[in-house]
C-alpha cells in the first residue's frame, strides 16, 4: 500500500532530524560511549586544541584499547590521563599523584578516587561516585574537570584546551545554509599529515600500500599491480608535483591511454624515469583536490587482469549517505558484515598485545595471522563478500644480502604453506610490493558463496599449517 504524505513525512530524514534535534533519538554512531580508542581520538582531536597546535592524544589497542592524553605541565614534569581497557567490561582511568596541586581534593569530592597500595603514591585510579562502569563519557567529564581545576592556576601550564563544540544537528543546520564547511572539504587547506590521513579514511588501502615519507615530503601510494610491477602514485607535497613512473606505460596500456587523454602528461626534467602529471589548464596547479581527482580517476580506468590495491570508499558525504540511506537506496557495507565480524571475533582472538586486532573495513574484514620477527609488516586473512585472500611476505623475492640472509630461516615453512594452499584452494596468486615482498592467494569456495563454515575452514587452515622451525614466525592470531 502506498502510505499518504503524513504517513511517508513520520518516516522521513526531516522528522528523523527533528526527533534527534529534540533529544528524542540518538543515532548509534553519534553515541560516544559506543566508540572503540580510534574512533574516541578522533572525536576528542576534534573537541581539543593545543596553543601550538601540537596536540598529541595517543590511542593504541594495547591492553585492549588505550588513550593517553597530557594535560598539563608542573615543572616540567607532564600529568598524563590513562584510559585503558576500553573493550572491556571494566575500562579504567588512571591520573598520577600531583602533590602540587589541589586537584586530587577536588577529584574526591565528586568522584571516587582510589590509590592502590602497589604504585606507591604515584597513580589514582577514578571512577564514578554511585558506582556505575567507567565510560567514553565519564572519561570526557573527567578530563573536562581536570581542565576546569588547573585553568586559573598560575603555576600550572595547560596543554590542551576545550574547543566549542556544536551538536551534530546544529552543525548540520550551519552546512545546510552554507555557514560552515566541514574541514574534509577543505582539502587543499590541509596540512601533509592531515592529507594523508584523509586518503586513510577515505579509501580501503593496507599500510603497507600507503607510504608516507616526512622526510622526502612524499606521499606513495600503490595503485594496483600485475606480476612484479606496481603502479604507484607518487605526490611530493612540498613543490605539489604528482609523478608516475615511465616504464610501466607499457605495462598499463589502457590506464595510461586515458590518463594521457584526461591529463597534461610531461618528462620530470630532474629524473627521466618519472611522468608528471597536471591538469590540461595550468591555471589550476596540482593540488590536493588534483590529487584525489587523479587517484579516483585512476582507480575508475584500471586495465584487467590487475591486482587492485586501493579502493574508494563510497557514501562519504554526510549529506549522500543521508540521503541515500533514509531512501532505502544503500546499506552500510559494515553492516551486511556485521555477523560474520561477530561470529570470527567469538571464535578468534588476537594473543600479542600491541598487534593489529581483528577488523571490520568498509568491505572487508581483516584477520592478522601472523609476523615474521625482524620485518615490518605480518600476514592477514581478509574475507571479503565474493573472496578470502591470504597475503603473506614473500621470501623468494628477496634480493638484498641482509635481508636475503634472514628470509632464509623461514623460507622453508612459509614455501610449505604456500604449497598447502595451493593443493588444497587452488588459488589465483597474485605478487606485490610494499616496504616487504608479498604474495597474495584469492581463495573462492567451489559454490561461490562465502559463509561462516569457510572463512573458519580458511583461517584455520592457515593457522594449522603455519610451522616455526627456526622460532622467527610469530603466531598472531588463535582459536578460543
Amino acid at each position: 500500500m502506498i502510505p499518504d504524505f503524513k504517513t511517508y513525512i513520520k518516516e522521513s530524514i526531516w522528522t528523523d532530524i527533528q526527533s534527534r534535534s529534540a533529544g528524542k533519538t540518538i543515532r548509534k554512531e553519534d553515541d560516544i560511549n559506543l566508540l572503540d580508542e580510534t574512533g574516541l581520538v578522533n572525536y576528542m582531536e576534534k573537541v581539543y586544541m593545543s596553543p601550538n597546535d601540537d596536540l598529541h592524544i595517543i590511542g593504541d589497542r594495547l591492553n585492549f584499547g588505550t588513550i593517553m592524553i597530557s594535560l598539563f605541565e608542573i615543572d616540567g614534569k607532564y600529568y598524563n590521563i590513562i584510559y585503558q581497557k576500553i573493550s572491556t567490561s571494566n575500562p579504567e582511568i588512571t591520573f598520577p599523584v600531583c602533590p602540587d596541586s589541589d586537584i586530587e581534593d577536588l577529584l574526591r569530592e565528586h568522584y571516587t578516587v582510589i590509590r592502590p597500595p602497589r604504585y606507591q603514591d604515584k597513580i589514582d585510579y577514578i571512577k564514578p561516585k554511585d558506582g556505575s562502569k567507567v565510560t567514553n563519557k565519564f572519561f570526557l567529564e573527567i578530563v573536562d574537570f581536570i581542565l576546569d581545576a588547573i585553568k586559573d592556576d598560575d603555576d600550572i601550564i595547560q596543554i590542551i584546551f576545550k574547543k566549542f563544540c556544536e551538536s551534530i544537528w546544529t552543525d548540520i543546520q550551519s552546512r545546510s545554509a552554507g555557514d560552515t564547511v566541514r574541514q574534509e572539504d577543505h582539502i587543499d587547506n590541509m596540512n601533509d599529515e592531515q592529507f594523508y590521513n584523509y586518503i586513510i579514511k577515505h579509501y580501503t588501502i593496507r599500510p603497507s600500500h600507503i607510504i608516507y615519507y616526512k622526510k622526502l615530503s612524499e606521499i606513495f601510494i600503490s595503485i594496483c599491480s600485475k606480476g612484479d610491477d606496481v603502479l604507484l602514485l607518487l605526490f611530493n607535497y612540498d613543490n605539489n608535483i604528482l609523478f608516475i613512473k615511465r616504464r610501466l606505460k607499457n605495462v598499463f596500456p589502457k590506464l595510461w591511454g586515458k590518463l594521457n587523454d584526461k591529463y597534461n602528461l610531461s618528462e620530470d626534467e630532474k629524473d627521466e624515469d618519472y611522468i608528471i602529471i597536471e591538469p590540461i589548464d595550468p591555471k589550476k596547479g596540482t593540488t590536493k583536490t588534483f590529487v584525489l581527482e587523479v587517484l579516483d580517476f585512476m582507480i575508475d580506468n584500471l586495465d584487467n587482469g590487475v591486482n587492485q590495491l586501493i579502493f574508494k570508499n563510497t557514501n562519504e558525504s554526510i549529506w549522500t549517505d543521508i540521503q541515500s540511506r533514509s531512501a532505502g537506496d544503500t546499506i552500510r557495507r559494515e553492516d551486511e558484515f556485521k555477523d560474520l565480524y561477530e561470529f570470527i571475533n567469538k571464535h578468534y582472538f588476537v594473543s600479542f598485545v600491541g598487534m593489529d586486532d581483528i577488523e571490520l573495513k568498509d568491505n572487508y574484514i581483516h584477520i592478522p595471522i601472523y609476523k615474521v620477527v625482524g620485518l615490518n609488516s605480518f600476514s592477514s586473512v581478509e574475507i571479503y563478500r565474493d573472496k578470502i585472500t591470504f597475503a603473506s611476505i614473500d621470501p623468494n623475492r628477496y634480493k638484498a644480502q641482509s635481508l636475503k640472509k634472514f628470509v632464509t630461516h623461514i623460507k622453508d615453512d612459509i614455501n610449505q604453506l604456500f604449497d598447502k594452499i595451493k593443493d588444497t584452494y587452488s588459488p589465483e596468486i597474485s605478487t606485490f610490493d610494499g616496504l616487504d615482498h608479498w604474495m597474495e592467494f584469492k581463495i573462492v569456495p567451489k559454490n561461490g558463496k562465502i559463509t561462516k563454515e569457510f572463512c573458519a575452514e580458511v583461517i584455520d587452515f592457515v593457522l594449522n599449517n603455519t610451522t616455526d622451525d627456526n622460532h622467527k614466525i610469530l603466531k598472531i592470531l588463535e582459536k578460543k
